[in-house]
């Protein structure tokens, strides 16, 4: 996967998804029959992601989406490798806003095509951050 120009929050336009993805989550919730839990959609300067727990039927999960871009990925809790939710991506889907990434790619290093579009600004913090995964690199908490 080819990462977008600006997806760490470096180089970026200053678009943001906070409205938007608490809306959607919402929605999402209400469509599993669940509730939306808890949500930090307030961009911080070490944090370029915003992250809800919708509480489910089978549990709960959490999400988490780009500041800057509609990328969305899951995991079981904060800590955890990302994890795939089919059913969770085909819903926010289906409300067309955003787009979850396997967690195949995001749990998996990154690669020189993966970084060929990111600006100078955000190669440099990568260098100094070290990321070893993708997924380190879209949901980061660099500042």
């Amino acid at each position: 996967m080819r990462l977008p120009h600006g997806v760490t929050g470096f180089d970026a336009a200053p678009r943001r998804f906070a409205a938007e993805f608490k809306a959607t989550c919402f929605a999402v919730a209400r469509s599993l029959h669940g509730r939306l839990e808890a949500i930090a959609n307030e961009r911080t300067p070490e944090r370029g992601y915003h992250l809800a727990t919708l509480a489910l039927r089978r549990g709960r999960v959490i999400v988490l989406c780009n500041a800057f871009h509609p990328l969305i990925a899951f995991r079981v809790d904060e800590r955890s490798p990302f994890v795939d939710d089919p059913e969770l991506a085909e819903v926010f889907a289906s409300l067309g806003a955003f787009v979850a990434i396997p967690s195949a790619v995001l749990n998996g290093p990154p690669d020189a095509a993966a970084l060929a579009d990111l600006g100078e600004q955000e190669l440099d913090q990568m260098r100094y951050w070290k990321p070893r995964t993708l997924g380190a690199i879209v949901f980061n908490h660099w500042d």
